[in-house]
C-alpha cells in the first residue's frame, strides 16, 4: 500500500459552506478576542488571550491527523489558510482552532483556580465537547466541507458517490483531545496567576498535538498499512480504551492532588497559631 493514501483530489469546496464557516468562525473569534481583551483590561487577566494563542498554534495538527487519519479538505475553490504536508488548510479553520479547544480549557482552568471544578463538571464538559465535535460535523461533512476517506471503521452517514461519511472513532479522540489538552493545563497552571500562566502558549499546542496523535494511533497504523475498515475496528476498540484511560487518569489527578493541597493547606492553618504560642501541633 502507497503511504499516503491520496484523497481525491478532483473535489470541489463548496463555496457556500466554506464562506459561511469562515463568517461563523470569524464571529465566534471575534467575540472571544474582545472577551479577552475585556477580561485584560478591567481584570488583568490573560488567561483567554493566552488559551486563544494556544489554541491557534494547535492548529499545527490539522495537517498532521489529516494526512494519518485520511481526511481531506478539497483544494480547488477553497479560501486557504496555509499549505504543508501536500494539504491545503481553509482559512476558516484557522479561526476555528483557537476558540474550539481555547474555550474549554479557559473554562476548566478557571473553575479548578477558584476550586468549583468537579467530577460531574469534568464529566459534562466532555459530554458538552462530544456533542459539539459531532453535530457540527453533520452538515459540512454531507455538504463536502471534508472529507473522511479511506478505510475508516464505523462510518456512519455514507453517501455513496457524495462523501464517505463520518467516522465515529473522530468523535471519540477529538473531544477527549480538547478535554485533556483541559486538564492537563490546568494542573500544570495551579497556584499561578496572571502573567505567570505565560508557559500555557507553549504547552498547549504540545498537548493540542500529542493527545489527538496518541490516542488515534493504533488506528492510524492500521489504517495505513491497509487493513480493511472491519479489521480496524480492533485497533479502534484500543483507541477508545486509551482516552478512557487517558480521561480517568486526569479525572484522578484533578481532584487527589486538589485533596492533597487542602489537606496541606488545613494542616498549615491549624498549627500556625500553636507555632506561634511556641506549641505542639495538634
Amino acid at each position: 500500500m502507497n503511504f499516503p493514501l491520496e484523497p481525491n483530489r478532483d473535489l470541489i469546496m463548496p463555496h457556500g459552506w466554506d464562506m459561511g464557516f469562515l463568517i461563523f468562525a470569524g464571529s465566534v473569534m471575534s467575540l472571544f478576542v474582545l472577551y479577552g481583551l475585556w477580561l485584560l483590561a478591567a481584570k488583568r487577566e490573560p488567561l483567554l488571550l493566552m488559551v486563544l494563542i494556544g489554541g491557534m498554534l494547535g492548529e499545527m495538527l490539522e495537517p498532521i491527523c489529516n494526512v494519518l487519519g485520511m481526511a481531506y479538505h478539497p483544494e480547488h475553490g477553497q479560501m486557504v489558510g496555509f499549505v504543508t504536508l501536500g494539504r491545503h488548510i481553509p482559512l476558516w479553520l484557522v479561526l476555528c482552532y483557537p476558540w474550539y479547544f481555547g474555550a474549554f480549557a479557559y473554562r476548566i482552568i478557571s473553575w479548578d483556580a477558584r476550586g468549583e471544578l468537579t467530577a460531574t463538571r469534568f464529566w459534562a464538559t466532555f459530554g458538552v465537547a462530544a456533542f459539539f465535535c459531532f453535530a457540527i460535523e453533520i452538515g459540512p461533512v454531507q455538504g463536502v466541507l471534508w472529507d473522511y476517506f479511506g478505510e475508516q471503521p464505523l462510518t456512519f452517514f455514507a453517501k455513496p458517490g457524495v462523501t464517505h461519511g463520518m467516522p465515529l472513532m473522530w468523535y471519540i479522540v477529538n473531544p477527549t483531545s480538547v478535554v485533556a489538552t483541559a486538564a492537563f493545563l490546568a494542573l500544570a497552571m495551579r497556584n499561578l496567576k496572571g502573567w505567570q500562566r505565560w508557559p500555557v502558549l507553549t504547552l498547549m499546542p504540545l498537548s493540542i498535538v500529542g493527545f489527538h496523535t496518541g490516542a488515534f494511533a493504533p488506528v492510524y497504523v492500521t489504517e495505513n498499512a491497509g487493513w480493511s475498515a472491519s479489521q480496524s475496528i480492533l485497533t479502534a476498540a484500543v483507541s477508545t480504551l486509551f482516552c478512557v484511560v487517558l480521561l480517568k487518569t486526569f479525572e484522578r489527578m484533578l481532584f487527589a492532588t486538589r485533596g492533597v493541597a487542602v489537606a496541606r493547606q488545613g494542616a498549615a492553618v491549624k498549627s500556625g497559631p500553636e507555632m506561634i504560642r511556641g506549641g505542639k501541633p495538634a
